[in-house]
C-alpha cells in the first residue's frame, strides 16, 4: 500500500512538473487574436452591393462597391466603381495579427496596407509597401473603414505624393443594397 501511495504521489509531482514547462498562451495575444478573427468576420459581413449615399464616390444611390467573400472563406474581394474605367480592386486577409490589405488602384500601383488590431468600430490601416518610391510615387497610404451599423458603413483613403500626404483624399458613405 504505501508503495501504492508513493508511485501515485511521484507520478503527480511528475506530472506537475510537466504541466508548469508548458507555456501558456500569454492572454493579450490570443485576446489580439480573437480581435482579428472579429475584425475579419466584420469585413466578411460586408458581401454584398453597397450604394453611394452622399454622391461623393460613384454618384448618389448608384452602387459604389461591392464586397464578395471568396478563398474558402479567407479572404474578402472589395470591388470599387464596377465597371467603371477607374474601377478598383482590394483584398483583404487576415495574416500575422493584423487585417492586411492589397489595393489594386486605378492610379497602376498596388500599395499594402496593416490594420494591426480593431478600434472599436474602426479598422484603421497604415502603408505597408507595395510601391516602388513611395516617397515619391502617388499612391494610397492609409485609411479606415468605419462600421457605423449592418448596413451602413463610413471609409477614408489618403493619398501620399513626394513623401506626404496628398491633396486627395476619397470619402465613402455606403448603405448597403436592398431588394432589387
Amino acid at each position: 500500500m504505501r508503495t501504492l501511495i508513493v508511485a501515485t504521489v511521484a507520478t503527480l509531482l511528475v506530472c506537475s512538473a510537466v504541466a508548469a514547462l508548458e507555456p501558456l498562451p500569454a492572454p493579450e495575444a490570443s485576446t489580439k487574436a480573437s480581435t482579428v478573427v472579429t475584425d475579419f468576420s466584420r469585413l466578411k459581413s460586408l458581401a454584398g452591393e453597397w450604394i453611394d449615399v452622399t454622391g461623393t464616390s460613384a454618384g448618389k444611390g448608384e452602387i459604389a462597391a461591392v464586397y464578395r467573400v471568396t478563398s474558402g472563406g479567407s479572404v474578402v474581394q472589395e470591388t470599387l466603381f464596377p465597371g467603371s474605367d477607374h474601377e478598383m480592386v482590394s483584398m483583404y486577409t487576415a495574416a500575422d495579427g493584423a487585417i492586411v490589405m492589397s489595393h489594386y488602384c486605378a492610379m497602376g500601383n498596388q500599395p499594402r496596407m496593416r490594420a494591426p488590431i480593431g478600434n472599436g468600430n474602426t479598422l484603421v490601416f497604415a502603408f505597408d509597401g507595395g510601391v516602388a518610391n513611395p516617397g515619391k510615387d502617388m499612391h494610397m497610404h492609409n485609411g479606415l473603414i468605419r462600421f457605423d451599423d449592418g448596413d451602413r458603413i463610413y471609409a477614408e483613403w489618403q493619398t501620399w505624393q513626394d513623401g506626404k500626404p496628398g491633396e486627395h483624399k476619397a470619402q465613402f458613405t455606403l448603405q448597403r443594397r436592398t431588394g432589387g
